[in-house]
């Protein structure tokens, strides 16, 4: 070796032993989606998601593009290590330890494109419903964990239904993600660039809300309890949901014409619109293929299985009970549970003229209570029928509670089919035609046209109709109630004809 090859060095300066730390903290909010809190990161670093994940975390989008539901340990280290956020908060925003089965977590997983449409492709960005309110209110803009669940479809906090459209635009908002190249900025319209926080949000019924909240607290525990059916597991619970709204979106064959399927949701929609008591007005504005669509469907149908399972069967026309456990590509141990689940919905119930006697013996009232009720009603009709059904419940045969009111054996028959079918309500009423109002319904509409006579017309009385009750009164019926309750009272002096104006001839 030549003495010129030799050159002076040095040792190597120390390693420093601190924790590496980014030039920005971002605080996470409480209830806040890692996905969220890690495209707010990188809008305060100015850098793309994608970079922030792949150069400080170590992670590949394009390998996972939902790393960020469940992160491996090493990840979060990671996050915890460049970030300072502590490993509790950041699990906090995951949903490590949720329950997990049959694609829960899958975007529109209660909608009807579930069961009608093709699935969501991956490489697409995915549809996340938002609450506006929360958007509005929030003091830092951020996407909820729990909006991240596929099957969620209300807010809890503002009872508004969640929206995954613009409220400028009308376009629908997809999550750019974590896959993104360039910055992203959350909760803005990408086509329009509006704040998702300026629309105030529809009203979200209380039955869907308890349902929701209900099912969440069994995605994090693992069991859901069902006051209906009792405890269920997580797989089973989104067994049981699968089979439910799989009867209402899906048709009966592959090669069957399903032009009639739209007119009886729309039946079965009714009859869910009036047991919850949602009016008109809502009942047409309700998004029923969406995930609120589906929580209302199934908080109506759990609510009580035995027997609105098998009117909405009965109304869809869609397989029995065992037709429908044979949709899902259920395991047989599934399959067997839910049959037990569900028997009392397939149970056949009593034909022929006995068909009402399970009807009878569950009312809850007495035959004083029914006789009571009976000497209150103004109408002939409703005392009739409830006479009739105090004499049954005191023992009466069907001949001799019809020889008390003087009808006939065939209509008490007729009206105790109507109440086993429809409630004590249903037989009280004569039976309508589609257009047709019942009485009470008539009364108020009469007295509204008395109330002003003068202004009243055909039109007023059917949009008054439509308001009120949702009916589409036909002209001849509107014509008639404005003949019989525009006359003047008894006793006050109405001119025929008026006075002749003009010159004499």
């Amino acid at each position: 070796m030549l003495r010129s090859d030799l050159f002076e060095v040095a040792a190597a300066p120390r390693t420093w032993e601190g924790r590496p730390r980014l030039p920005r903290y971002v605080r996470p909010v409480e209830g806040e989606a890692l996905i969220s809190w890690l495209v707010r990161l990188s809008a305060a670093l100015a850098i793309p998601p994608r970079a922030l994940c792949r150069d400080a975390f170590g992670v590949d989008m394009r390998a996972n593009g939902e790393w960020w539901r469940r992160p491996d340990p090493v990840s979060l280290d990671r996050i915890e290590r460049w970030t300072g956020v502590g490993r509790d908060q950041l699990e906090k925003m995951t949903l490590n330890g949720w329950a997990a089965s049959r694609d829960d977590e899958e975007a529109e997983r209660f909608s009807a494109r579930r069961w009608r449409g093709a699935a969501v492709s991956p490489v697409r960005a995915r549809p996340v419903p938002v609450c506006p309110q929360c958007i509005t209110h929030a003091s830092r803009p951020y996407l909820g964990l729990t909006w991240m669940v596929g099957w969620v479809g209300a807010c809890p906090q503002h009872a508004l239904v969640l929206s995954d459209r613009c409220p400028s635009c009308g376009e629908g908002w997809r999550l750019r993600g974590l896959s993104d190249a360039g910055v992203v900025e959350l909760l803005v319209c990408v086509d329009c660039g509006a704040s998702l926080g300026q629309g105030g949000g529809a009203r979200a019924h209380p039955a869907a809300i308890e349902l929701q909240a209900m099912l969440l607290a069994g995605k994090r525990s693992g069991t859901t309890d069902i006051a209906s059916i009792g405890p269920l597991d997580w797989p089973m619970t989104m067994a049981l949901a699968d089979v439910l709204l799989s009867m209402v979106w899906t048709r009966a064959t592959k090669k069957q014409r399903d032009y009639l399927a739209p007119r009886r949701r729309d039946r079965l929609f009714s009859r869910i619109a009036r047991d919850l008591r949602i009016g008109a007005q809502d009942r047409n504005n309700l998004p029923w293929t969406s995930n609120y669509g589906g929580l209302v469907i199934l908080a109506w149908l759990l609510d009580d299985p035995a027997k609105r399972l098998p009117y909405a069967i009965a109304t869809l026309c869609s397989p029995r009970l065992e037709g429908l456990l044979g949709r899902e590509g259920l395991d047989d141990p599934t399959r067997e549970r839910l049959r037990a689940i569900l028997a009392p919905a397939a149970a056949k119930s009593p034909k022929g003229r006995q068909s009402w006697r399970p009807w009878l013996e569950t009312l809850p009232l007495s035959a004083q209570d029914l006789q009571n009720q009976a000497a209150r009603e103004r109408y002939k009709h409703r005392r009739q029928r409830l006479t009739a059904l105090a004499e049954l419940l005191a023992g009466a045969s069907v001949p001799a509670a019809a020889a008390k009111v003087g009808v006939r054996d065939k209509s008490v028959y007729c009206w105790l089919r109507a109440g086993a079918a429809g409630g004590l309500e249903a037989m009280l009423e004569r039976a309508p035609s589609r257009h047709a109002l019942t009485g009470l319904q008539r009364e108020a509409l009469g007295q509204w046209i008395a109330a002003d006579r003068t202004h009243q017309t055909r039109t007023k009385v059917m949009a008054k109709a439509r308001e009120l009750f949702g009916l589409d009164l036909g002209a001849d019926a509107a014509s008639q109630l404005l003949q019989k309750h525009r006359r003047a009272q008894p006793g006050q002096r109405r001119r025929l004809w008026g006075p002749k104006h003009g010159p004499r001839s």
